[in-house]
């Protein structure tokens, strides 16, 4: 009777023997995950603090020392490059550039701005960033660039509605630049009609009406 037993419990175990170690290994990768998650969501807040404190430290800074304030975001670039869960590491580089530029470390601004290209899928950052990479261009006279960087197929999507208006007025300056009056009149004319700033759309028809009169001489 007892060997009967023993076969018995023998065939049933070796009959779920498959459905045994699925449930265990289930069981055991769902606590490595939620123990990594549970990780990661702390290490994130960790980073996430650092960089608080860093970029809090540099806005009590004087903007007049705008040196001393790209120093210390260069110092602390690797807690801002370990924190993916903020916008602080994006206002740390959009600041480090803008002083790269202040400097004339035109490649050194560049290179900024385009880290956080490559590192950020936030749509309204990208647009900032392409704004900020635009003017810098166009302040070295780069105007393909300067458009190109614009230019909505050069992102996987359009500026979002804040920005749209900035995005047409940039490159009216750039095609003004480049002699194409046209081009420009068409893109202040879109900005004109996207602002709902009445001191901005005095600003924008003041821009045409020159450009109007530029063509006429």
């Amino acid at each position: 009777m007892e060997e009967v037993e023993i076969h018995s419990w023998r065939d049933f175990l070796l009959h779920y023997k498959l459905l045994f170690i699925t449930v265990f290994t289930g069981i055991f990768f769902g606590v490595v995950l939620f123990l990594g998650w549970n990780y990661y969501q702390e290490y994130q807040s960790v980073t996430r603090n650092k960089s608080s404190t860093v970029f809090s430290r540099a806005s009590q800074i004087d903007e007049v020392n705008s040196k001393e304030i790209q120093e210390l975001l260069l110092q602390n670039l690797d807690i801002f490059d370990n924190d993916s869960s903020s916008a602080y590491p994006i206002f740390a580089r959009l600041l480090i550039a803008k002083t790269y530029f202040e400097q004339n470390k035109i490649d050194e601004a560049i290179k900024s701005y385009q880290w956080i290209l490559d590192n950020n899928n936030n749509n309204y950052f990208l647009w900032v960033t392409k704004i900020r990479l635009s003017k810098l261009f166009q302040n070295i006279n780069k105007i393909p660039e300067a458009i190109e960087i614009l230019s909505e197929a050069s992102s996987k999507e359009p500026p979002p509605n804040g920005l749209k208006e900035l995005v047409e007025n940039e490159l009216g300056n750039c095609y003004y630049q480049s002699g194409n009056i046209d081009k420009a009149k068409a893109f202040w004319q879109s900005a004109f009609n996207l602002s709902k700033s009445k001191d901005k759309k005095i600003f924008y028809q003041i821009k045409i009406d020159n450009a109007i009169s530029n063509l006429a001489n």
